[in-house]
């Protein structure tokens, strides 16, 4: 079942629908539209991506951009290392 957030306050806002393990999003004012469809794994990521401050979310004229940044280099917090 798709559910808008608490904090939409105006006619532009996404819907969420997180049963089962796929989180899928749509527009709320075009509820027939595409939906995008991921794992819950790829949401968590993406959510602690801005938490974290690797994308910024930035909301001018009732329009959300989202640009990616890398905020450890700006901090001078070491790249991991795989292996």
């Amino acid at each position: 079942m798709f559910r808008t957030s608490s904090f939409c306050t105006n006619e532009a806002c996404v819907e969420v629908d997180t049963d089962g393990d796929r989180v899928k999003m749509r527009d709320n004012k075009d509820p027939d539209g595409p939906v995008l469809d991921i794992s819950r794994e790829d949401w968590a990521d993406f959510v602690n991506s801005i938490k974290g401050g690797y994308i910024v979310v930035n909301k001018t004229n009732d329009q959300f951009n989202a640009e990616p940044t890398d905020l450890r280099a700006q901090v001078g917090v070491p790249e991991e290392k795989n292996g």
